[in-house]
C-alpha cells in the first residue's frame, strides 16, 4: 500500500528476495542505490521503474521457514521513512536527462551525415552494425554484403531478432553511466526497436533518414570514392543489385519498415548536405527542449 501511495509504484511485492535482470542493467542501476539493508529491494525497483526500465512480476512457489523477527510496527515506520526520502531524492540530473537517439533507415538514405551533426553536437557514436564489420575483418574476408549477410544472419540465429540491440546494450549503459548522450548509428529491426524501448522508455529517440530508391542507389554506388580515409568502412559503395537486394532483404526478414514508422522524427534527404544539416539542426532543437 504505502509503495504505490508514496512511490507510485509499478510492482507490488517489493520485498521477494527472488529478483533477476540483465547484468548490463544491474552495472547500471546497483551502484544508484544508497541503502544496504532491507530497503535495498524497494530502492532497487523504483530506481529501475524511474530509469525507464521494465518491470514484470511472475508468480513463484516460496516456501518459508521458521518465525519471522521483524517489528512490524517498527518496520513500517522506518519504511514510510525511507519511501519519502527516496521519493524527494533526485537522480543524477546527467543521468535522468540523458538520450539515446537512434538513427534508422535503409543505405544510402544519409545516415551516416546525420549521425555526424549529432556528433558535433556532443553525442557519444555507437555504430550498431560495426559488429559485423568487425567480424568480417576478424576472418579475413572481403567487406561486402556476400559475406556480411550470413553473419548477420549467425549474429540473429544466436541473439534472436533483436541482436544487435542485445548486443550494444552493454556500450549503451557505459556511455550513459559516464553521463554521456548516445547516437546509436544503424537500428535496424522491429524487434530491436522494442528491445530498446522497453529497456530505457523515454530516454529512447528514434529519427527516420528517407530517400527515394533511386536517390540512394545513386547515391551508394560511387559512395566509397568521395570517403576515401575510411578505416571503419562507414561510407562503403554497393551496386545498384546489391543495394536493392539488401532493401529486400532488410523489409522482409527483419521488418526495418518497423522503427522507420514509429520513428519520433523523420528527415527527408533528397536534397544537398546544406539543407540536411538545417533539417538535424531543427531535430536537435525539438530533442532539447523535450
Amino acid at each position: 500500500f504505502f509503495t504505490k501511495l508514496i512511490l507510485n509504484a509499478r510492482f507490488t511485492d517489493a520485498q521477494c528476495g527472488f529478483k533477476a535482470m540483465r547484468q548490463s542493467s544491474a552495472k547500471r542501476i546497483i551502484p544508484l542505490i544508497k541503502d544496504n539493508s532491507w530497503f535495498f529491494d524497494t530502492e532497487l525497483l523504483y530506481l529501475s521503474q524511474k530509469l525507464g526500465y521494465k518491470l514484470k512480476e511472475i508468480p513463484v512457489n516460496w516456501i518459508e521457514y521458521g518465525n519471522s523477527g521483524v517489528n512490524m510496527g517498527k518496520t513500517a515506520v522506518t519504511f514510510i521513512k525511507k519511501a519519502i526520502e527516496l521519493r524527494l531524492r533526485k537522480l543524477n540530473k546527467n543521468m535522468s536527462n540523458q538520450k539515446i537517439v537512434a538513427i534508422c533507415g535503409l543505405a544510402g538514405s544519409g545516415k551516416s551525415e546525420v549521425s555526424d551533426q549529432f556528433i558535433k553536437a556532443g553525442y557519444e557514436y555507437l555504430r550498431f552494425g560495426q559488429i559485423t564489420l568487425d567480424e568480417v575483418k576478424k576472418r579475413g574476408l572481403e567487406p561486402n554484403e556476400e559475406n556480411e549477410r550470413p553473419i548477420r544472419e549467425r549474429f540473429r540465429k544466436k541473439h534472436g531478432m533483436a541482436a544487435f540491440a542485445i548486443l550494444n546494450m552493454s556500450k549503451i549503459d557505459e556511455i550513459l553511466n559516464r553521463g554521456g548522450n548516445v547516437l546509436a548509428d544503424g537500428l535496424y529491426s522491429w524487434s530491436e526497436y522494442k528491445e530498446l524501448k522497453d529497456k530505457y522508455g523515454e530516454q529512447l529517440i528514434v529519427v527516420a533518414v528517407y530517400a527515394a530508391p533511386e536517390i540512394r542507389y545513386t547515391r551508394l554506388a560511387d559512395r566509397r570514392s568521395r570517403y576515401k580515409d575510411d578505416l571503419k568502412m562507414k561510407y562503403r559503395s554497393f551496386s545498384r543489385d546489391e543495394a536493392k537486394s539488401r532493401d529486400y532483404a532488410e523489409i522482409e526478414n527483419i521488418e526495418k519498415a518497423g522503427p522507420i514508422a514509429m520513428a519520433n522524427y523523420t528527415i527527408i534527404n533528397e536534397g544537398g548536405l546544406e539543407e540536411l544539416e538545417k533539417q538535424v539542426e531543427e531535430v536537435l532543437v525539438r530533442i532539447n527542449k523535450n
